[in-house]
């Protein structure tokens, strides 16, 4: 009786809310899907968290898919990948689970009091005090998986276009359409295609990167040594610092963004990257930022061979 009372309560605060995230062309869909899983009377423990995992539960049959030759399958956040015959591997653990608390958190802090920038404050801009390490990293990536590079998602959220799926039209300098996107790859992901996530973390690094970085966040998200968890954080950050470098090289070169704002990126990226370096008292050496750099030289490097026919 108590979860049915508690799954009461959170439909009348919450499932608004939650629906006005989503483009406004997908609320009836999500509002139909929040109708389902309220009328679950045999669910386990019943919180917000919970019911926003949900969302991102998919309508199909993992085992059925495997044996039509799917070898990566998403479950929320979670890649699941077969390894051998009814034996799996999954990662995105970490990212799947604090990725719905930040979400949670701003359908909560919307729900008691909206105010202006609310949105942007609470995904770029909160502070960091006692927050875990995985926390902060995927505070981390949020921003860097960000597409609409004004950045104002409050803009978005007022004027019912929702932060989550909403896709914008990305335009080289020529104001040619270049690519259509996700307002935020990281939250897409989370809700909507996982693998599309991982796609898009890959295409900056190299395929089979984005694996890499969420075993490691998975590991690091149930390991208890500090000492250990800062040495995987710095090797962590470093990928992050990675990926958003060589995005903002490709960017730059297919003139999606100009100097002036891929400048002003690189502060808003070092301010948040400070933070988290300064909340665990890591150190970065210049060996470390050098890390960065080359990975960076080596992108630069694969875009001119590969792509030659696009320069302008």
């Amino acid at each position: 009786m108590n979860n049915i009372n508690e799954l009461e309560q959170i439909k009348n605060k919450y499932f608004s809310i939650i629906a006005t995230l989503f483009d406004k062309d997908n609320r009836k869909k999500i509002t139909d899907k929040l109708t389902t899983i309220s009328n679950d009377k045999s669910r386990g423990e019943v919180n917000l968290e919970n019911i926003i995992s949900d969302l991102g539960n998919p309508d199909f049959d993992f085992y059925d898919l495997y044996k039509k030759g799917a070898k990566k399958l998403v479950y929320k956040g979670l890649i699941i990948e077969e390894k051998k015959r009814d034996k799996y591997n999954y990662y995105g653990e970490a990212i799947d689970q604090i990725g719905i608390e930040i979400i949670a958190n701003l359908v909560k802090q919307i729900s008691s009091s909206y105010q202006k920038n609310l949105i942007n404050k609470l995904l770029f801009e909160e502070d960091f005090k006692n927050k875990n390490h995985i926390y902060l990293i995927v505070e981390l990536l949020i921003f860097t998986m960000n597409n609409y590079f004004d950045s104002n998602y409050d803009t978005l959220f007022i004027n019912d276009c929702g932060i989550i799926d909403y896709k914008i039209n990305l335009l080289t300098k020529h104001g040619s359409l270049f690519q259509t996107v996700p307002v935020n790859d990281f939250i897409y992901g989370l809700f909507i295609d996982g693998l599309y996530t991982e796609k898009q973390f890959d295409k900056y690094l190299k395929k089979g990167s984005y694996q890499l970085f969420c075993e490691e966040l998975d590991k690091i998200f149930n390991e208890s040594n500090d000492m250990i968890a800062k040495n995987s954080i710095k090797k962590q950050l470093i990928v992050i610092g990675n990926m958003f470098y060589n995005k903002l090289f490709y960017l730059s070169y297919y003139g999606i963004i100009n100097q002036e704002l891929k400048n002003n990126l690189i502060k808003q990226f070092n301010l948040l990257f400070n933070k988290v370096l300064q909340a665990f008292e890591i150190t970065f050496y210049q060996d470390d930022f050098l890390k960065i750099e080359e990975a960076m030289n080596n992108s630069i490097a694969r875009l001119n061979e590969s792509n030659k026919e696009c320069l302008s």
